[in-house]
C-alpha cells in the first residue's frame, strides 16, 4: 500500500438491534502477555494458511484468527490474476476476488459478513452489477471511477462509500489499478433465502460477476 490508513470498523449492530438481541462480555486476555505482543495468541495458533491446531478449542461463532495478513491478500490477488484467461478463477478480465475465511468452518469470516478483497488492473472496467445486500467499500489502494445508481465520483485512497442493495455500481481503475476492501451483510441474505445478482446489460437470470 502506499501509505497508513485509519482504522475502520466493520460492524453489524443495525441487526441484533432490530432483533433485540445485543449482548456484552468482556474478552478473553493472554494469561502472561503484557502489552500489545507483535503476533497475538489468534495469530499463533490459527495464522497458518491451510493448517489449524488439532486440539484448540474452537470459538463457537466468528472466525478465531483476529488479523489477516496483507502478504497474504496481495499474493492470493497477483496469482489469481496469474489466471486471467481462466474465466472459472477471476471475477472477470482484469479483476481478482478474494474472500476471508474463518479457517474452523471455511465460511465468512462472523455470521453476518461477509469481507472480501478486489484488484482491478489498470484501465480495468468491471461490469456494472446490482446485488441484494449491502457493501461498504474503502479504496485501499490506487484510485477508480466508481458508479453506484446514478452518481459518479472518483474516489482515491482511503476513501469510503457505501453500495445500497440492488444499487448496480461499476469500476473503473485508475492508471496505478485499484485495490478495494469490501464488506457486506451477504451471509444473511444466502441464510435468508434472498440472494440475486445481475450485471447490468446481461440477459435476466444470468449471475454477477462481483463474485
Amino acid at each position: 500500500s502506499s501509505g497508513e490508513l485509519a482504522g475502520i470498523a466493520g460492524l453489524d449492530f443495525p441487526l441484533p438491534y432490530a432483533l433485540d438481541t445485543t449482548f456484552f462480555a468482556p474478552g478473553a486476555v493472554d494469561p502472561g502477555i503484557d502489552g500489545t505482543p507483535v503476533r497475538s495468541r489468534s495469530e499463533r495458533l490459527w495464522g497458518h494458511p491451510g493448517l489449524r491446531p488439532a486440539h484448540a478449542v474452537v470459538p463457537v461463532t466468528g472466525t478465531p484468527l483476529l488479523v489477516y495478513r496483507w502478504e497474504h491478500t496481495d499474493r492470493a490477488s497477483n496469482d489469481q490474476l496469474a489466471f486471467d484467461d481462466d474465466r472459472s478463477v477471476t471475477a472477470e478480465a482484469g479483476h481478482a476476488v478474494v474472500r476471508y475465511t474463518d479457517p474452523v468452518t471455511g465460511g465468512d469470516v462472523l455470521p453476518t459478513i461477509r469481507a472480501k478483497f478486489h484488484r482491478f488492473r489498470p484501465g480495468t472496467v468491471g461490469a456494472p452489477v446490482r446485488e441484494v445486500g449491502s457493501s461498504m467499500v474503502q479504496v485501499f489502494d490506487g484510485s477508480a471511477t466508481v458508479s453506484v445508481g446514478d452518481q459518479t465520483w472518483t474516489p482515491e485512497h482511503g476513501d469510503l462509500f457505501v453500495v445500497p442493495s440492488w444499487q448496480p455500481w461499476q469500476v473503473s481503475a485508475g492508471a496505478s489499478g485499484a485495490d478495494l476492501f469490501r464488506f457486506s451483510d451477504a451471509p444473511v441474505m444466502e441464510r435468508l433465502g434472498l440472494t440475486r445478482s445481475h450485471i447490468d446489460g446481461a440477459p435476466t437470470g444470468a449471475a454477477g460477476g462481483h463474485k
